[in-house]
This record gives C-alpha cells, sequence and structure tokens, in this order.
C-alpha cells in the first residue's frame, strides 16, 4: 500500500507540475512529462490500466495520432526536425493513456489542478508586468517573457473559464474567496486587452457568444434572462464600439480644401493628399523635413535617421500634430521616448486594448489596399501563407511530404510563388489543418479531424460546459496558428483535453471538501 501511496502522489504532483509549467516553462513541461510517463510505467497494475482503458477507448484513438505522425517520419528528408518535431508531440501519445487509465482523482485533487494552472497564469502576467514597466518595449507581443503571447492568451481564456467556474460551482469556497476568483477573471481580461492579442481577444468573445446560448438552452440556471441580457449587451457593445473606431480611424478630419502652404516659421509644407489616413488623418500632409530634424536633434541624442523620420512622421499625425516644428514642441518627453522606442501611433501606448489591437491591422490593410505591401500585415502574410500551404496539399495530396519536410517545402513553394514573404523562412503555415495535411497528406488532416470531434460521441464529458469552452479555445485557434506544433501549444491541448475527458468530475469537483490546495489520497475499498 505504501508504494501505492508513492506512486499516486508522483502522479499527482507530475500532474500539478505540468499543469504549472504550460503557461510558464518548455523545461518544466517536459520534466513533468517524464516524471508522469516514468511512474505510471513504474507502478504496475496493469490490468486494472487495461479495464480503465476498455472503458475509455477514445483515449486510444487520441493517442494513435501520434503514431500516425512518427510514420511519416519514414518519407521525411529532414530526420532532424522531424524528430524534433516529433518530441514536441509526447504530450498527445502520453496524457490520454495516462490520465485515462490512472486512478480517479478526488474533488480537492481536482481543483488542485485547475487552481495550479491559474497560480502558472497569474506568475506570467506579473512577470509581463514587470517586464514591461521595467525595460523599452518596442513591440507589446514581447512583455509575453516566457511563452508565445498568442499561446499564452490561451492559457489566459482558459484560466477565465476556470476562475468564472470555480467562483460560480464549488459550493464549498467561502464567499470571500468566490469574489476573489471574479477579481482574477477580470484581472486576466483585462490583462488580455492591455496585451492586445487580437487572437485571444477574439476567442474570448466566441467564448461570451456561446456561453449566451447556453444560458438560453438551460433552464436550470437563475436568472438566465439576466445573464444571458449582459452577455449579448457585452457582445454588441465590442461590435458598435470597434464599428466606432474603425470609422473614426478612416474618416479624414482634415479640411484639404484650404491647406496651409507654410510652417509658422515660413518653411513651406510638403503635401501628399493620396497618402495613407490614419487615425483620422493622411499621414502625407503638413509635412516639413528640415524643422523635424532640426527639433528633433534639439530633444533627443538619438540620430536623425530614415527609420526615426518615418516614426516620428506618424506619432505626430495619430495625435493630430502637424509635422513642424511646432507639432514638435508640443510632444512630452514620454512623446519622444515613444519615437526613440519604435512606437509609431500614440494610441499603440494607452488604453485597454482595442485599438492598441485594430490600429495596427487597419494601417497594414491600407499600406497593402496603397502600395501592395503585405509586409505590415500578420493577417494577410497568412493568407499568403495558406495559399502556399494549399498548393504543397494539392501536390502531395494522399500522403504528405512528411514530419519535418512541411516547412522547407512550404519555402520552397514560396519562392516558386514569387511570394512577397520569400524573405521569412520556416515560419510554416499558420493553420494546423493545412500543416497536418502537408505532414501526412489527406488521410492526417481527416484523421486529426476525427479526434477532434470523436470525444463529442463518445465520451460523457464533453458535454460538460468546461471541456465545451476549451475545445471553442483550442479549434478556433487552430485556423490561424499551427497551435499543436509547440510544445506549449501542443502540451495545452493534450493535457488539458485527457484531463477534462478523462479525470474532470463535475459532482465530485463541486462538493468534496476542501481547502484550496489540499490534497489527500481519498481511501478506496479494497
Amino acid at each position: 500500500m505504501k508504494r501505492e501511496t508513492t506512486h499516486r502522489y508522483i502522479y499527482i504532483g507530475s500532474l500539478l507540475l505540468l499543469a504549472l509549467a504550460t503557461p510558464l516553462s518548455n523545461f518544466l513541461l517536459s520534466i513533468g512529462g517524464i516524471l508522469i510517463s516514468a511512474n505510471w510505467l513504474l507502478s504496475g497494475q496493469w490490468h486494472k490500466k487495461w479495464i480503465r482503458l476498455k472503458a475509455q477507448p477514445t483515449a486510444l484513438w487520441l493517442s494513435l495520432f501520434f503514431m500516425l505522425c512518427a510514420i511519416t517520419l519514414l518519407y521525411a528528408s529532414h530526420l532532424d526536425a522531424g524528430i524534433a518535431n516529433l518530441l514536441n508531440k509526447l504530450p498527445l501519445l502520453y496524457a490520454p493513456i495516462i490520465l485515462a487509465t490512472s486512478n480517479p482523482l478526488n474533488g480537492k485533487e481536482q481543483r488542485a489542478v485547475l487552481n495550479i494552472f491559474l497560480l502558472g497564469v497569474f506568475i506570467g502576467i506579473a512577470a509581463s508586468y514587470i517586464h514591461y514597466f521595467t525595460q523599452p518595449v518596442e513591440d507589446i507581443r514581447e512583455i509575453s517573457v516566457f511563452i508565445s503571447h498568442i499561446r499564452f492568451s490561451l492559457c489566459l481564456d482558459l484560466a477565465v473559464c476556470f476562475a468564472i467556474y470555480l467562483g460560480l460551482k464549488v459550493k464549498s469556497y467561502p464567499l470571500p474567496l468566490k469574489i476573489g476568483y471574479f477579481v482574477l477573471a477580470a484581472w486576466l481580461i483585462i490583462y488580455l486587452f492591455f496585451a492586445q492579442t487580437l487572437t485571444g481577444i477574439l476567442i474570448l468573445f466566441a467564448l461570451l457568444l456561446f456561453t449566451f446560448f447556453y444560458i438560453l438552452k438551460s433552464k436550470q440556471i437563475v436568472g438566465r434572462k439576466w445573464i444571458a441580457l449582459i452577455c449579448i449587451s457585452a457582445i454588441l457593445f465590442f461590435i458598435g464600439y470597434s464599428f466606432m473606431i474603425v470609422r473614426n480611424y478612416y474618416l479624414p478630419k482634415d479640411d484639404e480644401t484650404q491647406l496651409a502652404h507654410y510652417t509658422s516659421r515660413g518653411n513651406p509644407y510638403e503635401h501628399d493628399p493620396n497618402s495613407i489616413v490614419e487615425n483620422g488623418h493622411k499621414i502625407g500632409l503638413y509635412i516639413c523635413p528640415p524643422e523635424l530634424a532640426e527639433t528633433w536633434n534639439e530633444r533627443s541624442n538619438k540620430p536623425y535617421d530614415g527609420y526615426i523620420e518615418a516614426t516620428l512622421i506618424r506619432y505626430l499625425n495619430s495625435k493630430g500634430l502637424r509635422k513642424d516644428t511646432d507639432g514638435m514642441n508640443a510632444l512630452s518627453k514620454q512623446d519622444i521616448q515613444n519615437v526613440e522606442n519604435g512606437i509609431a501611433n500614440a494610441d499603440y501606448t494607452h488604453g485597454l486594448g482595442v485599438k492598441r489591437s485594430l490600429f495596427p491591422i487597419l494601417f497594414s490593410f491600407s499600406v497593402y489596399q496603397h502600395y501592395g505591401d503585405i509586409k505590415y500585415s500578420t493577417i494577410l502574410q497568412r493568407v499568403e501563407l495558406w495559399k502556399a500551404g494549399y498548393a504543397v496539399c494539392k501536390e502531395h495530396f494522399w500522403f504528405g511530404v512528411g514530419l519535418g519536410d512541411h516547412k522547407p517545402e512550404l519555402d520552397k513553394q514560396l519562392d516558386e510563388m514569387n511570394s512577397p514573404m520569400t524573405y521569412k523562412k520556416n515560419m510554416g503555415a499558420h493553420n494546423q489543418f493545412i500543416t497536418y495535411c502537408m505532414m501526412g497528406g489527406i488521410f492526417l488532416a481527416l484523421y486529426f479531424a476525427l479526434i477532434l470531434f470523436l470525444p463529442f460521441f463518445k465520451v460523457k464529458n464533453s458535454r460538460h460546459i468546461l471541456y465545451q469552452l476549451f475545445f471553442i479555445i483550442v479549434f478556433f485557434s487552430l485556423f490561424t496558428e499551427d497551435t499543436l506544433e509547440s510544445q506549449v501549444g501542443v502540451s495545452l491541448y493534450a493535457i488539458f483535453s485527457s484531463f477534462l475527458l478523462f479525470v474532470f468530475s463535475p459532482e465530485c469537483c463541486h462538493t468534496d471538501d476542501v481547502s484550496l490546495f489540499q490534497i489527500r489520497c481519498p481511501k478506496r475499498k479494497r
């Protein structure tokens, strides 16, 4: 019994480490994966594990996907890259099998997994704020110091769901703690807008829309009409606010029929009436290069070059100032520092992130419309990658090019298309379905689609709202990101889908006695 208890504690400890590490550390994810796998192999009890696996055959179907990916290595030529990619996918192999066949967790243990994940996200946010306020930041995406900002935004969305769920459902939690969960959820949402990760923000509203319909359908929720009204009001407010932002961004405010031709110091302005509109002002109007250069050198120690000039002109334009000495003198010391740090729009530096998320996209669309240049637009770059990825899939329809060869093949296709994306290498398709089709052809892509939806037909827990919210987060990300090509992304999917499908028990999680993190091995009948 002592040996069994030891293995159980190692299993729970490893699971907690994986939950903590997901938003924080690839290294800790590897350690957690090794520990939980080794412990499962050494713990024995193969007969019990086999019985549990037969009761949850979906786990075997999920794990089989890893083996299909491994088979594509047989005809791949970039074996080093393929093996590295396959090692990243190990959670797809071990997570479903181990979590489906291990001893069940009691309510306190299940809540501990959710809470430790919240702790990991909290640490990640704290580190991001520290970095933001102590280091010069040119790109807001840099504040995600541990993992990719997009992967972190997925963790944030999931953490919001966990926090609200625990605050609403756990009966044994005192009222102050329940309120604390709601405060935490609000803080997570505020950070999501602060970090201006559009993928995470859009998924958050997809979750809100789903919740709206879920509440309308459920007759057991008290005050469901009021809750639904709040949800739909938030969605409509966001849509209306976004429409207003876009309208004000593109609507020119300058009267081009009465343009001044000289500055207050008598120097001539340069006017380009066909220039791009940004923040309601045309960038090419009211520019006096000599005054800009002279005043910049008086106010900054950074050399005035082409990059500074372009950034400064856009920054002044975003504040509705003329690009001359008077406009320069209207800038604060912080404004000068922002330009020195490469910030080209004053609205990128304040607000909760709606403008800061939309404005770069709107600017990139304008650049593409005027000059046909997509280098400023991650959305248009993705479209270009999807076109190239589709071409690779079409050429290698049945079996793909093999694991590890998909990125070089995509780069080759971009070259053949004379794509403006050829300067970026090893990007990937930024669409998980296209990526798997390139790797293993239509068979691998269809099998991936199968395992995504199979749980809804075979596993009871898939009908629980927490799993459905998790599914929405992952599923939507698959269309714009190679979510399962990074260790964090694949771990987030494999570990938490397995946990919510095979381990999580709503009845037990809601009612079991408990402290926040206390773990006690449940007594079991022999």
